[in-house]
Order: structure tokens, then sequence, then C-alpha cells
């Protein structure tokens, strides 16, 4: 579940963009780090590799320490999310990150056939097909215009 999305309809295991911004960093530091390692060759082509599968004490160290110098690029998303919890709470509503606050704010855009909702969405797809179609007459008109 994601840690700065507020709500979302795609389905589980999605993740804001920051969130995927770190974990790929994260990702290519490990890799960068472990390339550093594994460039001693020994002259035929084989290289003295560290194992990418290994949790020695020092890989996890390195990882342990990535991961705390890329949680810094959160720090403003961070402080953009204490300040929306606490204005939440103080307005006597769900904190917008909990399961409940994600759920409630989906309930209050999903629309149920027939709803005021529903109907005034109907109306705004008509308009907007009508501006459309004006649009490209428009244009029709300036392109017989031009040749």
């Amino acid at each position: 579940e994601s840690y700065f999305w507020r709500w979302h309809n795609a389905g589980n295991g999605m993740c804001s963009t920051l969130e995927a911004i770190y974990f790929a960093a994260l990702e290519v530091n490990t890799l960068t780090t472990r390339n550093k390692f594994s460039n001693n060759d020994d002259g035929n082509g084989i290289h003295n590799d560290i194992d990418s599968n290994s949790n020695s004490d020092s890989d996890s160290d390195s990882n342990s320490g990535d991961h705390c110098n890329l949680l810094s690029l959160m720090w403003l998303f961070a402080i953009q999310r204490s300040a929306t919890i606490r204005t939440a709470k103080r307005e006597g509503k769900f904190d917008p990150f909990s399961v409940e606050g994600k759920e409630y704010q989906r309930s209050l855009r999903r629309t149920v056939k027939g709803s005021q909702k529903h109907l005034r969405d109907i109306e705004k797809g008509k308009l907007l097909k009508e501006i459309h179609r004006l649009e490209n007459e428009k244009n029709k008109q300036k392109q017989v215009l031009i040749n």
C-alpha cells in the first residue's frame, strides 16, 4: 500500500511517483556499489565478483546506508504528509493516507447510475462533445478557406 498516495482506483500494489523514484534509485545505487567491487578482472575475463545473492554484513550495511541516504529525498513529501494529516484531524476527517481515508475518497468519486453526480456527468459529457464538434467544424472551415 502506498505511503504517500491519498487514494487511487488502480488496485493494490501501486505506489506514488516519489516512491517509484526512491525504489529505482535504491536499486541503481545497490547495483552500482556491487559493480565497483566486481571490476576485479583476473585477466582471463573472469571477474572476482561478490555474490549478488550474498547477505554479508558489509552488503547489508551498505544497503542500509543507501536506504537512509535516499530517504532524505523524501523529506519535503514527509512534511507535506504530516501537514495534511494534521489538517484532516483538526477538521475531524479521516487521515487521507489511511485505509479508511482512501476508501472515503474513492466513495466520493464513484458514480452510481441514476445519481445526481451521474446525471451531471452525462450533461458535462454532452457539452464537451458539442464543444469538440463545433471546434472541428471551425477547423474544417479554416481549411476550406486556406485551400
